[in-house]
């Protein structure tokens, strides 16, 4: 009969890991959360959905309400009253889904985007927008 082992010894020692497992687990996803609250508060971000959200043709093809998803990506640098953000959001709608990309440069505390348009899944069809 061999004696198999799973990298803990005794049940202690598998609670102990499963902790320290959690833990990381936890404090992976605290991270998560805080860097996505940062995008979706931020007023690049803002800004663009409601552009999105209240442009007519990004209405006809993704349907209303239109919604981000969880996963933002991108960056936002800030120094004093300047500073650059891109962002990547996805959005759907009741009738289909899209990225909406946003990169704005902030001069004397006032973004002003350079991009702001919604590429729609499954179509060629990009739409600019204006802020």
């Amino acid at each position: 009969m061999t004696n198999r082992s799973f990298g803990c010894i005794g049940l202690s020692g598998c609670l102990g890991s499963v902790a320290i497992l959690l833990l990381v687990v936890g404090l992976v996803a605290g991270i998560f959360t805080m860097v996505m609250g940062t995008f979706k508060s931020s007023p690049v971000y803002l800004n663009a959905m409601k552009a999105a959200q209240s442009d007519a043709r990004v209405t006809d093809a993704l349907g209303t309400p239109i919604q981000s998803g969880w996963f933002v990506t991108g960056s936002i640098k800030t120094q004093g009253i300047s500073g650059d953000a891109t962002l990547t959001i996805p959005i759907s709608g009741p009738r289909g889904s899209g990225t909406l990309y946003a990169s704005a440069r902030e001069g004397n505390g006032v973004w002003r985007f350079y991009t702001l348009a919604v590429n729609i899944d499954g179509s060629n069809q990009v739409i600019t927008l204006s802020p």
